[in-house]
C-alpha cells in the first residue's frame, strides 16, 4: 500500500539540504522514526520544486496506512498524506 505525502516547500528543502532541522523538520523525524517508516522522494531526479515536495511510503496493508496517514496529517511540514487506491483494470 502507497502512501502519497506532499511537504510544505520550506520542509521538503530542509530534508533535502541536510540543514540544522527546524521545529517542523524535527517534529516529522520523530515520527518517521517512531514509526519506523522512511520518507522516499516521488520524483527524485526532479528538479522541480512542486515535484521535489512530494513523497512515498510503503505501507504493508491499508490499516496500517490509515495510521501512518493519522500520525503525519496533523503536523505542520506536512500538507497532505493519502494513501493511493488500488490499480484497477479498466
Amino acid at each position: 500500500m502507497q502512501i502519497t505525502v506532499h511537504l510544505r516547500s520550506d520542509a521538503a528543502r530542509g530534508l533535502a539540504e541536510r540543514s540544522p532541522p527546524s521545529t517542523e523538520i524535527n517534529e516529522l523525524r520523530q515520527i518517521l522514526s517512531r514509526l519506523g517508516i522512511t520518507l522516499r522522494p516521488l520524483h527524485p531526479e526532479s528538479t522541480d520544486p512542486e515535484l521535489r515536495t512530494q513523497f512515498w511510503i510503503d505501507a504493508p496493508d491499508q490499516a496500517t496506512a490509515d495510521q501512518i496517514i493519522q500520525q503525519l496529517q496533523p503536523l505542520r511540514a506536512v500538507q497532505a498524506a493519502y494513501s493511493k487506491p488500488p490499480d484497477e483494470m479498466p
